[in-house]
């Protein structure tokens, strides 16, 4: 809207609606003031700022110092959304204007999903280009924000979100639980929030039954085929027991088949299990416009098996 141009210390101050931006449209920059100085070629900014590059990325910046002739911008409390809705925030930042790269210290990174968890990432320092993002010296947990540890979390050296394969894999991770060590992965890997069907481990929990100690359930997902899958949901419990529990599903063309089955074993006493399995079958017969066969088959080896140690399926609504 305004500027002052100052010929003697070749420098311009301008005020209003100002956007610098690259001649070949890589990235520009917009806020409602700037300083240039033209001697050494930086522009500075001591106000909020969105910077936006053709990568699909978004930054918002409390201040701002462009060396142009290194291509590196220089940010304070940078808050950056990628192509994904995945945000990044650190507050110290350096973003390379020709590759799209940002560098920061004190990351955060929040991955975009539609469920109710917190998919996120904290550590020491990081990055984000328009393939990945990693972290070094950091955690992951989905755990709700709270005071102190998460109940859960991945520790490892380095965290990195592929954006392609959407996977997120580890180096040297460590899963605590209460901040307890718990269990070590020299190489770990799992999907990202927004795959709906791939093999894997599924994000773990930690739950509790009323007759029972605390528990850690580690899900892993099985994709057979395409219209084939299970899911392996082991329980492991501080003293000597175990439960685990499996659920096939197949559908066909005109059919549909769910199992679901566990197998609960305790140290000096007999073992608990449970069968559920279910059928349908879509039925050609004659003079009816449509007609279904449904079997349910449903047993337990312990009246009290299934509320007392929660047992959770799809095939039944009453314990």
């Amino acid at each position: 809207d305004n500027a002052v141009f100052d010929q003697k210390n070749l420098s311009i101050k301008a005020n209003g609606n100002i956007e610098v931006f690259q001649i070949d449209g890589s990235f520009i920059i917009k806020n409602d003031q700037i300083f240039y100085d033209q001697k050494n070629n930086i522009v500075s900014s001591d106000q909020t700022t969105k910077i936006e590059d053709n990568f699909g990325n978004t930054h918002f910046v409390d201040s701002f110092v462009f060396e142009i002739n290194k291509n590196l911008i220089k940010a304070k409390n940078l808050i950056s959304k990628d192509a994904q809705s995945n945000t990044f925030k650190t507050s110290i930042a350096y973003i390379n204007t020709s590759s799209g790269k940002v560098f920061g210290k004190d990351v955060k990174i929040d991955l975009n999903n539609s469920s109710s968890q917190n998919y996120r990432l904290r550590g020491n320092s990081g990055n984000i280009d328009e393939n990945s993002s990693g972290i070094t010296k950091g955690v992951f947990t989905t755990c709700k924000k709270r005071e102190g540890c998460p109940p859960w979390q991945f520790s490892a050296k380095n965290i990195t979100h592929d954006k392609k394969k959407r996977e997120i894999s580890y180096d040297n991770a460590l899963l605590r639980v209460y901040d307890l060590p718990i269990a070590y992965f020299p190489k770990f890997f799992h999907p990202d929030p927004t795959v709906k069907r791939r093999s894997g481990f599924l994000i773990p929990a930690i739950k509790n039954s009323p007759n029972s100690d605390n528990y850690l359930n580690t899900p892993y997902f099985l994709a057979i085929a395409e219209n084939k899958d299970a899911t392996f949901s082991p329980r492991l419990y501080a003293d000597d027991k175990i439960l685990l529990q499996t659920e096939y599903r197949q559908v066909n063309s005109n059919t549909n088949h769910i199992a679901d089955f566990s197998l609960f074993a305790e140290k000096d006493e007999n073992s608990k299990n449970h069968f559920f399995y279910e059928y349908d079958k879509n039925l050609t017969v004659q003079d009816f416009e449509s007609s279904k066969l449904n079997l349910k088959l449903q047993t337990t080896s312990n009246d009290t098996y299934l509320k007392s140690d929660k047992i959770k399926s799809d095939l039944i609504n009453d314990n």
